[in-house]
């Protein structure tokens, strides 16, 4: 017979109660597999909530600064700015340019061979500029999407106290089931 058992029937009167220090011990026994079992498991907690605790600030230690972010965005922006000016400004001269070579082009008719030839020289640096501009306008924009794409994948305060709270509620979960379990397996309450 086991010592639960024989516990269950000293109690209920089925017996004579004739070995107490053999129950006595036997209840001893089972209350310190009990408290050496919830020992264990508050252990196992405590280090389970200092590991989430240290890799949340770890992440968070991670995290960019907004104000960085801000900053970086706005250096950014300024810079896809004065690069989309100088482009506007660079597209208004070659129409001016255009036109005045138009005019140009009728009112000298006679030297046609070296209007060509400047011409040719003329449109061969403007599309470089043309070029330069546009590869400038491009990569300026790429940078601005890969800060922009950074800045949506750094969690803000709000989602950084969503977080918090979450891994709060959960141990607190974690808790009231231990303490469930410590109140459920403890012999001396009843």
């Amino acid at each position: 017979m086991d010592p639960p058992q024989q516990l269950e029937q000293l109690l209920g009167g089925l017996h004579d109660w004739r070995d107490v220090q053999g129950v006595i011990k036997t209840v001893f026994q089972a209350l310190c597999d009990v408290a050496h079992a919830q020992s264990h498991a508050v252990r196992e907690l405590e280090r389970r909530t200092a590991e989430m605790q240290e890799e949340l600030m770890e992440s968070l230690h991670r995290k960019a600064d907004v104000s960085e972010l801000r900053d970086a965005r706005a250096q950014a922006e300024e810079e896809a700015d004065s690069a989309l000016e100088g482009q506007r400004r660079s597209s208004a001269e070659v129409q001016a340019l255009r036109a005045g070579l138009g005019e140009l082009h009728a009112a000298m008719e006679k030297q046609r061979a070296e209007v060509q030839q400047w011409r040719s020289g003329f449109e061969v640096g403007l599309a470089q500029v043309v070029a330069d501009s546009s590869s400038e306008v491009r990569r300026l924009a790429e940078r601005v999407d890969a800060l922009q794409g950074g800045l949506e994948e750094k969690a803000n305060s709000s989602q950084l106290k969503e977080i918090v709270r979450e891994a709060w509620s959960k141990e607190e979960g974690h808790l009231g089931r231990l303490q469930k379990l410590c109140d459920s397996k403890d012999p001396l309450k009843d």
